[in-house]
């Protein structure tokens, strides 16, 4: 029998995923076990970066409102960058 992500030995069957390697799977982050099997690593609030393998930190493009700073989240959700807000009287 040939499978795709090689022979789960401990069970004598195929595995469903390539052990180590980690993957989004909609908002959620998900990595595979030694054994071969899918587990969620984590529930992604801001939407899963298949790209870098990781949880967003923010929604990308979003915006707001810090203390005189616009806020504005990067393309690819991984951080917040902050534009000065300009003093009014």
């Amino acid at each position: 029998m040939s499978c795709a992500s090689g022979c789960n030995a401990a069970g004598d069957d195929c595995r469903n995923c390539s052990p180590g390697s980690v993957w989004c799977s909609g908002e959620v982050l998900r990595e595979c076990t030694a054994a071969g099997e899918p587990l969620d690593r984590e529930t992604c609030a801001n939407g899963c970066n298949g790209t870098r393998l990781a949880c967003n930190t923010c929604r990308p493009s979003q915006s707001r409102c810090g203390t005189n700073l616009l806020q504005t989240c990067s393309g690819d959700g991984s951080r917040w960058n902050d534009t000065p807000c300009p003093l009014s009287f």
